[in-house]
């Protein structure tokens, strides 16, 4: 402890930056338990946040944290994409997956945030594929199935009640044991399947 705040940490990750950018390694990264003060010290280093964990660790309580800094131009514009994406899920996020997250986390992030948008952007249109077709985690697609739904008229759709109560269900509720109790499912695993056919259906009616 006697040696914390004297600058050796950032003095050790410059080091290790320099080096690894002689080496032609594109970016440099960090994953940890996140706390304000460590999201503060990573930020402060100058790496951009790309992930939060949607779950807690069983030791520390809290979620882990991705984090990345670009030593060339390539590293810079994958880093530059990955954080804006971030970003711009965070909102959503922070109402779904990430609504444990605690106070301090939360307060600090969002004064991080640098805007989002509503609009649904292709990659948005590559998350929801990803899911409805090819098994991803709900999580990390979430806020973009969730501007997607929001930006259709689902009254208007090919689905039939059943099938919108689903949507409404997945997309308007942030526990999936209020989802569960809500459409009279067995568990969790059996409501992702249903949303993940729902939102095929929807795809195939767009095509």
């Amino acid at each position: 402890p006697e040696l914390q705040q004297r600058g050796l940490g950032s003095y050790l990750l410059q080091k290790v930056g320099e080096e690894e950018k002689l080496a032609g390694i594109d970016m440099i990264g960090s994953s940890f338990s996140a706390t304000q003060n460590l999201l503060c010290f990573w930020n402060k280093a100058g790496f951009s946040m790309l992930r939060m964990g949607f779950s807690r660790d069983h030791v520390t309580a809290a979620h882990s944290a991705v984090v990345v800094k670009a030593l060339n131009a390539e590293g810079g514009h994958i880093a530059r994409v990955l954080a804006e994406k971030f970003q711009r899920n965070l909102r959503l996020w922070l109402k779904g997956p990430l609504s444990d997250l605690s106070a301090e986390v939360r307060a600090y992030l969002l004064t991080q945030l640098q805007g989002d948008s509503d609009k649904v952007s292709e990659q948005d249109r590559l998350d929801i594929r990803s899911f409805a077709l090819f098994n991803r985690n709900y999580e990390a697609c979430m806020p973009a199935i969730t501007r997607w739904i929001e930006k259709m008229d689902v009254s208007q759709s090919t689905l039939n009640e059943r099938d919108r109560d689903i949507i409404g269900s997945c997309v308007g509720m942030n526990q999936w044991s209020d989802v569960v109790k809500e459409l009279g499912l067995r568990g969790r695993g059996q409501a992702v399947q249903q949303l993940r056919i729902v939102l095929k259906r929807l795809l195939e009616s767009e095509d």
